[in-house]
């Protein structure tokens, strides 16, 4: 088991943003290994960041709008693990530490250019399966033997399960009606896993359902 810690950074141009980035109000950056190779000692692994930010820019000289912006942004990344073969299964996760992101000016003096710094851990985990001889039989032809016997309980190596879920929900808004909604975001909180049977697994757990809009008459 290894892990490395890498930066990248990579400017980002929105072709709209009105007359230019005012303000940053949210953004996110997820990262997701899209594939791996093995070679002897070393792990080369691909994923992508995949960026949104919501942001208001100047429309005109008086009024402001919002948008959103999002990008991909390719990593890639050579992890020294020693002893890791291809007949190892491998286990690689890609973290996102931290994301920052900065309004810059584009060729043209335009403030249309996200500069976004990311730091992410990337995990490789390295499991072999080996055949090994299990006693079956035991004497001694000069001295009377006995023996005992205990359980071992032999482990297998874990799976990674894989499911889309989707859930539907309504958020209700105190302040008025909404005339525009700008941007919608989720948090998954206090995520339990338990057992059902040997097939299947409950997991639980709690969608904070944010939303970003513009009420009617209002602001």
């Amino acid at each position: 088991h290894t892990k490395k810690q890498f930066t990248t950074r990579e400017d980002i141009e929105v072709s709209s943003g009105g007359e230019g980035i005012e303000n940053i109000l949210n953004h996110d950056v997820v990262a997701v290994v899209t594939d791996f190779k093995v070679i002897a000692g070393k792990v080369i692994v691909k994923g992508e960041a995949n960026v949104k930010a919501l942001y208001t820019c100047k429309v005109d000289e008086e009024n402001e709008d919002a948008e959103v912006m999002e990008a991909t942004i390719p990593l890639s990344q050579i992890i020294d693990l020693d002893g890791v073969t291809e007949q190892h299964l491998c286990f690689v996760e890609i973290i996102v530490i931290t994301a920052d992101l900065t309004v810059k000016k584009n060729n043209e003096g335009d403030s249309k250019v996200f500069g976004c710094e990311v730091v992410c851990e990337c995990a490789v985990t390295a499991h072999k399966e080996e055949t090994a001889d299990v006693i079956t039989d035991i004497y001694s032809t000069k001295y009377e033997s006995n023996y005992s016997t205990v359980n071992v309980k032999a482990e297998g190596l874990p799976q990674i399960i894989s499911q889309p879920l989707t859930e539907r929900t309504t958020v209700e808004s105190s302040d008025g009606e909404l005339e525009t909604v700008y941007d919608a975001w989720a948090d998954l909180q206090n995520v339990t896993c338990k057992g059902k049977s040997d097939k299947e697994m409950v997991v639980s757990g709690q969608l904070n359902c944010q939303l970003l809009g513009k009420i009617s008459g209002g602001s």
